[in-house]
């Protein structure tokens, strides 16, 4: 079992920032936070709090995104 486990016993898998395409991508929470958590190793977060939001729409243009738009659910889509 991955070494990174939170107290609600969930592992954060290895997680691989999608590269932009020609449609969106739905990322689900988990997902989220597995990237945010795997760059920031220091400051892990268990929810898509404001913080995981911000790097996450300053992450992705770097990957060719265009914007970031966020779910009730703690999801996000990402769009080309």
């Amino acid at each position: 079992m991955d070494s990174n486990i939170f107290n609600d016993g969930v592992s954060m898998a290895a997680y691989r920032f999608p590269v932009c395409t020609s449609k969106p991508i739905h990322l689900e929470q988990r997902k989220v936070l597995g990237l945010y958590n795997q760059s920031n190793k220091g400051s892990p977060r268990q929810s898509v709090c404001e913080t995981v939001r911000n790097w996450l729409t300053k992450e992705a243009p770097r990957y060719g995104w265009r914007s970031v738009t966020f779910t009730d659910n703690g999801g996000a889509t990402l769009m080309p």
